[in-house]
């Protein structure tokens, strides 16, 4: 379910921050002492570390966790340890260890075992000057790594499981009304920091509670069901389905204009409309839907955003049902 990634990223932010913001906290007087000694070289490896520190935890306030922030970091990181190696020698090789723990907290499992590979692979010829430090090294370098990636594994396979139990409406398997409020919120950063736009659909089942009334609950739940997984063959990338509740879905569409999510609000109208025709003749109601459209504005609070949508969506109804509804465009 596509928004058990909602709270896995900010899960992943937080982890990749505090290790920052550690690894800056263990940096600095490492980095005095070295230059205050006179140790240029090794000082320098160390404030490079520290920058790249420093720059990944204000982007990762900034923006949440992304994909080339960390990789810059754990390069940056990796590439400090080596020099380090290379500098003070065979006896430096502790270094390697804090290296390959980072990198399995803060990136994807395959990009860490394969960065940790390299670093050991350059810093080889160094390590090998000095065998009795070599014996010791490379079997417990390589069972911490082995070790590592079984326990990364099992704790995204356990945290995808209760995120998609926190975050998935049982009934529909859509996202449910918390994994909405993380996705609004992550959007709304998004749009403040980097003038993504980003498109909300608010759409309700026409005359649903008929369904319940005449056919019963049991029927109602089999018809959102349906209704759900039509709605999600109609989605592009990125765009997710969220159970607003009821009757209720909603659709955030990331970096749609009103025109694109008019026109997605539209597929969604009549693929909903054939799939009666089609697919499920026999039922004894037609089903259709009522949506209403708005994009997210310049210093627009979420509560506004959620407000104008929903008064697109009442403007649906009013005007006859099974039909889509723009936003009010004001003068400013």
């Amino acid at each position: 379910m596509k928004g058990i990634y909602v709270i896995t990223h900010q899960f992943n932010a937080r982890v990749q921050s505090v290790m920052a913001i550690c690894s800056i906290l263990i940096i600095v007087p490492f980095l005095l002492y070295y230059a205050v000694v006179g140790n240029l070289p090794v000082a320098a490896a160390l404030l490079v570390m520290l920058i790249a520190c420093c720059y990944t935890t204000w982007d990762i306030r900034r923006r949440g966790s992304q994909t080339s922030t960390v990789h810059l970091m754990a390069t940056v990181l990796s590439a400090v340890m080596i020099t380090l190696v290379y500098l003070a020698g065979s006896p430096a090789s502790f270094w390697l260890f804090p290296m390959v723990v980072a990198n399995f907290a803060i990136l994807p499992i395959r990009s860490a075992v394969l960065l940790n590979i390299a670093a050991i692979t350059v810093t080889l010829p160094v390590l090998l000057q000095d065998p009795t430090i070599a014996l010791r090294f490379f079997p417990s370098v390589l069972l911490v790594n082995l070790f590592l990636a079984i326990f990364a594994s099992q704790l995204r396979q356990r945290t995808e499981q209760v995120n998609q139990l926190l975050l998935e409406d049982t009934l529909t398997g859509a996202g449910n009304r918390r994994a909405l409020d993380e996705l609004l919120a992550q959007c709304h950063r998004a749009f403040q920091s980097d003038k993504l736009p980003v498109a909300l659909l608010m759409m309700d089942l026409d005359r649903f509670k008929s369904i319940n009334d005449n056919q019963g609950h049991s029927a109602g739940d089999q018809v959102l069901r349906r209704v759900a997984e039509v709605f999600r063959r109609q989605l592009p990338s990125g765009t997710q389905l969220f159970r607003f509740g009821g009757e209720e879905f909603t659709i955030v569409a990331p970096g749609a204009a009103l025109n694109d999510a008019l026109l997605l609000a539209e597929n969604v109208r009549q693929a909903l409309e054939q799939y009666r025709t089609t697919a499920q003749p026999d039922l004894a109601a037609p089903i259709t839907v009522s949506t209403g459209v708005a994009v997210l504005r310049p210093g627009e609070s979420i509560n506004a955003w959620l407000s104008r949508a929903d008064s697109a969506l009442y403007r649906a109804k009013q005007e006859g049902r099974n039909r889509v509804c723009a936003e009010e465009v004001t003068s400013p």
